[in-house]
């Protein structure tokens, strides 16, 4: 095995360990910062990072990726890169700190004149990092920065944790960013210091490259963080904070189970794109495993789902389980059309992914305008539109997908499409009989779920079974 081999899959262990290390801790501090803290605390945190995140997507430059891609880097880059992204940053921090009275104000939530000004400066202590960390992609050495990522979120979710049992509010929250900001810039210099030197000498050649990072950079972010300011501004902070914390919970199994699996077998598919029979063969095995899990997992999340708030998150917030089970409606789609995503830029059709982002963002500011213009703006009217929308890309999306890839709608999809609706028919049929009191409360849960469950493997079972057999002979032949 060559070296570059093993620092590769040295890399790869590490990235996975270090997401799902970072989850795992943000996922226990949080379940015990739900109990500790109320759902407007995190509504104005949601808020102010979302302000963040967006002005920041407008300087980011990708230094680290500027610097991976470079054929030859000499002194000059690193200390340009580092110096572009601090000046910046520096920028961005003080804007955001001059116009903190105008975003309060915007948004009626007056903690923001606290919030956003400590948060904002963080930008520039994060900036301040050992410049040494944007060499250590390029020579494929992840162990410094795993360290360094792991220690940030202990430290992190430890203070904030701490500081909740001191402050009870949102407070709690910015002392736990400005920790992890803090510590980003303490331990590069303790694993990997280098004294920093300013210098402007190739900032025509980044900015040629970073041009484009930033454009990909403020779609992502707009459309990610477009919902949170509309409910901001038309709902309250009362609303987005258990609409954040809902959200996101409800999306975990996506990213701990369906996108690790999916890796491996999405691989495979730029190496079968001169072949396309056996191309869509592939496809066609993931996208089955990937519908089999997600239609699972649904049913357990949305069936289970008063027990899973009750339990995980308190009484404070069992008036928002229906966030958690609109949200978790996406998990039927997200991953299939994650599938065909994933296929298009195999076949190199990255720019017409680009403009399905860009038609996407329209069509949901489209959505949340014509609810703002004709409807009433109420938690559950937003979470209505936000996950019609979603849904409508994610199928959207396999539909281009299909056309542009020259698929048939063959046995197999419209198997699959059988597979589909018929589970779902089923399981809200049986969810109906919920309502017959046939036991009480989680009793009737687990059975409804079980009861659909036993119906969507036999369903799986009998349309699929030459498929499902092919898959696991190939899953043992490479345990063997």
């Amino acid at each position: 095995m060559s070296n570059i081999t093993k620092k590769f899959l040295n890399g790869s262990i590490l990235s996975v360990l270090n997401k799902s290390g970072d989850k795992l801790i943000g996922l226990l501090s949080t379940l015990i910062l739900v109990r500790l803290l109320l759902p407007e605390d995190f509504g104005v945190i949601a808020i102010t990072l979302m302000i963040i995140n967006v002005t920041e997507a407008l300087g980011n430059l990708g230094p680290a990726n500027y610097i991976i891609q470079k054929k030859e880097v000499i002194d000059s880059d690193i200390d340009t890169a580092w110096t572009l992204n601090l000046l910046i940053k520096a920028i961005i921090s003080l804007s955001l700190i001059l116009l903190t009275p105008v975003f309060s104000r915007y948004f009626t939530t007056p903690s923001l004149e606290t919030s956003l000004p400590i948060l904002a400066l963080g930008m520039v202590i994060a900036g301040l990092a050992s410049p040494k960390m944007l060499m250590m992609g390029r020579n494929m050495e992840y162990g410094i920065p795993f360290k360094v990522s792991i220690l940030q979120k202990i430290t992190s979710a430890s203070g904030t944790v701490i500081a909740a049992f001191v402050f009870r509010d949102y407070r709690a929250l910015i002392v736990g960013h400005l920790l992890s900001t803090l510590s980003l810039f303490i331990f590069s210099y303790v694993f990997a210091y280098q004294k920093p030197s300013f210098s402007l000498a190739n900032v025509k050649d980044q900015w040629g490259f970073s041009k484009w990072v930033v454009k990909s950079e403020v779609t992502g972010q707009i459309r990610g963080n477009i919902d949170t300011a509309i409910a901001a501004k038309f709902i309250g902070t009362e609303f987005v904070g258990p609409y954040q914390i809902m959200k996101y919970y409800s999306s975990l199994p996506v990213s701990f189970f369906i996108q690790p699996i999916l890796t491996p077998f999405i691989a495979a598919l730029s190496k079968l794109k001169d072949n396309p029979y056996h191309f869509n063969k592939q496809l066609e095995k993931v996208c089955l495993l990937m519908c089999s899990l997600s239609l699972v997992i649904f049913f357990v999340l949305h069936g289970v789902s008063n027990t899973i708030v009750t339990v995980v998150f308190g009484e404070n917030w069992v008036a928002f389980t229906y966030v958690f089970q609109l949200f978790s409606v996406l998990i039927i789609a997200s991953p299939i059309s994650i599938c065909f995503a994933k296929a298009l830029t195999a076949m190199g059709k990255v720019k017409s992914l680009f403009m399905f982002d860009i038609g996407s963002l329209l069509l949901l500011l489209l959505n949340f305008s014509i609810m703002i213009l004709y409807t009433e703006v109420t938690g559950t009217n937003f979470i209505y539109v936000k996950v019609a929308t979603d849904f409508l890309i994610c199928i959207g999306l396999c539909i281009y997908a299909f056309h542009a890839l020259s698929f048939s709608l063959n046995v197999f999809w419209m198997k699959l499409l059988l597979l589909i609706t018929g589970s779902l028919m089923f399981y809200f049929m049986t969810l109906h009989m919920n309502y017959l009191d046939m036991f009480i409360g989680w009793q009737n849960e687990i059975l409804v779920v079980s009861v659909t469950l036993l119906f969507n493997v036999f369903l799986s079972l009998m349309l699929f079974r030459k498929e499902f057999l092919i898959i696991l002979l190939k899953l043992k032949s490479l345990e063997s």
